[in-house]
C-alpha cells in the first residue's frame, strides 16, 4: 500500500505503508499526523492550501475528519467528494 498527493505547487514523497497492514482509522489517522501533515507545513508553510480525500472507509471516521478539521486550513469532506460518480 502507498499514499501519495499533488498539488498544483508540487507532490508527496511516497509513503509506504508495511506489508500487512491494514488501513483503518488509527492507521490513516497516525499517516496524516507523522507523515503529511509535517510535510505540507515545509512544503507549503503559510500558504493556504485545501486537503481533500475520497470516501474510503478509514477517510470518512469521524475520529479522523474531527482531526483534519483541526489541522489544515481548508478539508472538502469525503462527502462532498464521492467515491464514485453518478452519470
Amino acid at each position: 500500500m502507498v499514499w501519495a498527493s499533488v498539488s498544483q505547487y508540487g507532490k508527496t514523497p511516497l509513503f509506504f505503508m508495511k506489508e500487512g497492514i491494514k488501513i483503518n482509522k488509527q492507521v490513516y489517522k497516525g499517516l496524516l499526523e507523522r507523515k503529511i501533515i509535517p510535510w505540507t507545513r515545509v512544503h507549503f508553510g503559510d500558504m493556504f492550501w485545501t486537503f481533500q480525500q475520497d470516501s474510503a472507509p478509514a477517510h470518512t471516521a469521524k475520529i479522523v475528519n474531527d482531526w483534519i478539521s483541526e489541522n489544515v486550513p481548508d478539508f472538502i469532506r469525503p462527502t462532498e467528494w464521492p467515491l464514485q460518480a453518478q452519470i
